[in-house]
């Protein structure tokens, strides 16, 4: 996978997310109004991009995965979509 793409095309993509994340409190996430996303040199078939109240990250559904999206520290994490 080509995760530093990836993660330019995200970060080019949205100007509002979450700036951090602390255990047990609870993030409302609303879909991204526009955004542009590509995989692997592609348009993906099945996506969505989510973005909270603050800067910094972001949530990206892909086909079944769900992966955080570190904005300022550039790093993906995949997230267990039960939690």
């Amino acid at each position: 996978m080509r995760f530093a793409n990836f993660c330019m095309l995200v970060i080019l993509a949205s100007t509002l997310a979450v700036s951090s994340l602390h255990c047990g409190e609870k993030i409302v996430w609303k879909p991204v109004k526009f955004a542009i996303l590509r995989f692997n040199d592609d348009a993906p078939a099945s996506w969505n991009m989510y973005h909270g109240e603050k800067r910094g990250v972001l949530l990206v559904r892909l086909w079944k995965r769900y992966m955080l999206v570190d904005v300022n520290e550039q790093e993906v994490y995949e997230v267990d979509p039960s939690r």
